[in-house]
C-alpha cells in the first residue's frame, strides 16, 4: 500500500468540522469497530450493526457499474478501512481513493483492516483529506461511496457538489449507515420530549438536532431531505430498503 498522501497541513486539519474527536486515538479504542489483531470486534460490530448487509447492497451497485476500463470508486470519510478492503476484492475494481480526515485512523489501523479483511493493498490510495475538497480530478470517478459519513457533514450542500463534480455522468454516489428515522422513532422522540423536557414538539429539526462536534457531529435528516439536497445537485435519487431495516440511497449523477 503507497504512504498516505498529506492533502492538509496540521493548521488546515485543525479546523476541519469535528477533526479533534476523529483525530482522538484514546477515545477510538473504546468503540466498538476497533481492530483488535484477529479483526474479531470489527466484524461483530459490521454483523450486528447491519453494515456488512447494507455494503453488500452497495457492492452489487458498484459491480453493475459501467465503465471502459476497470472501476474507480472514491471512499469518502474512508474510516478504518473496511468499506476500502472490501471493495479492493471485486476484480471490476481497479482503485481506490480513500480519503479521512483522521491520520491514526489512515495509518496502521487502516492496513491492520485491510490485512484483516484480505483487502488488495495494492488498489487503495490513502489521502488525509477533507471530503469538501478531494483535490481528485473532475468527472473521473465512477462509484463514491459514504458509508455512515454523510451524515457527518456539516455542510452537506458543499459535500453534494464535490461528489457531483468528481463522478463520471452516469456515475452513482452510494450513502450507507444513515439514520433512517421512521414514525415509530418519531413519535417516541416526541414522547421523550414532553416527558423530560415537558413541552409538545412536532418539529423535526427541534427533536433531532445534531451532536456536538465534540462528540462526532451527526446530524439527522428525514428521507425527503435526502431527495431534495440530491435533486438540487442534478441527482437521480432512489432509496432502497434493507435487511438491517436501515435504507440505502442511490444518488446518479445524470
Amino acid at each position: 500500500m503507497d504512504d498516505v498522501v498529506n492533502l492538509l497541513a496540521d493548521k488546515d486539519l485543525s479546523t476541519v468540522y469535528s477533526s479533534e474527536y476523529w483525530n482522538s486515538i484514546e477515545d477510538e479504542k473504546k468503540k466498538h469497530w476497533w481492530i483488535d489483531d484477529n479483526g474479531e470486534l470489527l466484524i461483530d460490530f459490521l454483523n450486528k450493526s447491519g453494515l456488512l448487509d447494507e455494503y453488500k447492497s452497495a457492492e452489487s451497485y458498484i459491480k453493475q457499474s459501467k465503465s471502459s476500463c476497470l472501476i474507480s470508486v472514491a471512499d469518502l470519510a474512508a474510516g478504518t478501512g473496511w468499506t476500502s478492503a472490501f471493495i479492493s476484492r471485486l476484480p471490476e475494481v481497479g482503485v481506490i481513493h480513500a480519503i479521512e480526515i483522521s491520520r491514526h485512523r489512515l495509518g496502521e489501523l487502516f492496513e491492520k483492516t485491510v490485512k484483516v479483511l484480505q483487502g488488495d493493498p495494492n488498489k487503495i490510495k490513502r489521502y488525509l483529506g477533507s471530503f469538501y475538497d478531494t483535490k481528485l480530478g473532475d468527472a473521473t470517478i465512477d462509484v463514491v461511496i459514504l458509508s455512515q459519513a454523510f451524515h457527518h457533514s456539516d455542510e452537506p450542500h458543499l459535500l453534494l457538489a464535490e461528489v457531483s463534480r468528481i463522478l463520471k455522468n452516469g456515475g452513482k454516489a452510494l450513502l450507507i449507515g444513515e439514520h433512517f428515522i421512521g414514525w415509530k422513532t418519531f413519535l417516541k422522540r416526541c414522547v421523550s420530549v414532553l416527558v423530560r423536557e415537558r413541552r409538545f414538539t412536532i418539529s423535526f429539526f427541534d427533536l433531532f438536532p445534531p451532536d456536538s462536534a465534540s462528540e462526532g457531529g451527526d446530524h439527522y435528516y428525514r428521507v425527503s431531505d435526502y431527495f431534495l439536497m440530491a435533486k438540487k445537485f442534478g441527482f437521480n435519487i432512489s432509496m432502497q430498503k434493507l435487511k438491517s431495516k436501515n435504507v440505502m440511497y442511490i444518488l446518479t449523477k445524470k
